[in-house]
């Protein structure tokens, strides 16, 4: 593909607004995936990304990685419909990656990806350490081979999380309705599995192919006490015996997932929440928002980005004719304690 920006040692801010975002995107009439290259970072530290939108690139924005990119910040941003969403730029809060081949490739070095939602591309999130997230609809993988993982939701993808080689921990995440909850194969390093919800996926809530070590998984919640229906949902050597077992005891039973999470799952999140109903809609959407949403602007969403409603909100329990959108998935976008957060619904 034909087409980079290249900063080069230099210093780019690009810094839009919720209601006009800088968008980067092909000069083509009917552009496709990958119809130009990217913008390309090179040893360009400090360099920032506000309410922009990236589309239709190679890769959308690329680093030369390394420590130095722990200065270069997005936020508030769309990636969509580009075949490499980001390559190992530094940190990312509040933004939204969709129908791109492979999403955001955070990588090492004690990258960021928080507070963001990935979901509906080929493959999810590849590297880094990844807390507060919505990852959902990715058709191959939610999240591989990341630092880290903690207070996410990760559902609905063919695997939720890969573990493929050495990562830190995972817990506080809600993982179900992934065709695989968690796929691991063994590892040289240190992994720690705790306190996560590991429920309803639909073929095997874990996955275990390792051939030279057990593994254990204890302190996880498991939707059930018994555990005969948690071994079933557990594909290890007892289904096949060139790998090793999986031990899963002992179990949480209290949910401890939600009850000490610095994630979306904590007390101090649901706080913030606008709770929307009923999800799928048809026609009118009730919200019911938090105190500091009064006399607000709410936003709302499609997949690839573009804002279809916006209205002020003037009372804590709201309801708003949706009929008029397509059916499909949408975004409600709102700020509170100094951010933005996004929520999905359906409209049927």
């Amino acid at each position: 593909p034909s087409g980079e920006l290249w900063i080069k040692q230099g210093l780019l801010m690009a810094e839009g607004t919720m209601a006009d975002s800088i968008v980067f995107t092909s000069n083509l009439s009917t552009p496709g995936v990958s119809s130009w290259s990217d913008i390309f970072l090179d040893y360009s530290p400090q360099t920032r990304f506000d309410f922009c939108r990236i589309e239709y690139a190679d890769r959308g924005i690329r680093s030369t990685g390394g420590s130095n990119a722990l200065t270069e910040t997005i936020s508030h941003s769309l990636f969509s419909n580009n075949e490499v969403a980001t390559y190992a730029v530094g940190n990312m809060d509040s933004c939204m990656f969709t129908n791109n081949t492979y999403g955001p490739t955070v990588g090492g070095y004690d990258r960021v990806l928080s507070h963001s939602t990935v979901v509906g591309n080929d493959y999810g999130i590849l590297g880094g350490r990844i807390t507060d997230c919505v990852i959902e609809s990715n058709d191959h993988y939610g999240l591989s081979g990341a630092d880290s993982i903690a207070g996410c939701q990760v559902r609905f993808n063919g695997i939720g999380i890969l573990v493929p080689y050495g990562i830190g921990n995972i817990d506080h995440n809600v993982i179900d309705s992934n065709n695989v909850g968690i796929e691991m194969e063994q590892n040289p390093y240190p992994v720690t599995i705790f306190c996560n919800r590991i429920c309803g996926n639909l073929t095997y809530d874990l996955r275990y192919l390792g051939t030279s070590a057990p593994f254990d998984i204890a302190n996880n919640y498991w939707c059930t006490s018994d555990p005969a229906m948690i071994g079933a949902h557990v594909f290890d050597g007892l289904d096949d015996i060139n790998y090793q077992l999986v031990d899963f005891t002992p179990f949480d039973t209290v949910g401890c997932y939600a009850g000490t999470s610095t994630g979306i799952l904590s007390p101090e999140a649901r706080e913030e929440l606008v709770m929307l109903y009923p999800n799928p809609v048809v026609n009118s959407l009730r919200m019911d928002l938090p105190s500091e949403l009064m006399n607000s602007t709410v936003h709302v969403f499609n997949a690839i980005g573009t804002r279809q409603m916006q209205f002020r909100v003037t009372s804590r329990a709201w309801d708003t004719d949706v009929s008029i959108l397509s059916p499909g998935i949408y975004f409600v976008e709102y700020g509170v304690g100094g951010r933005m957060t996004r929520q999905k619904f359906i409209k049927q």
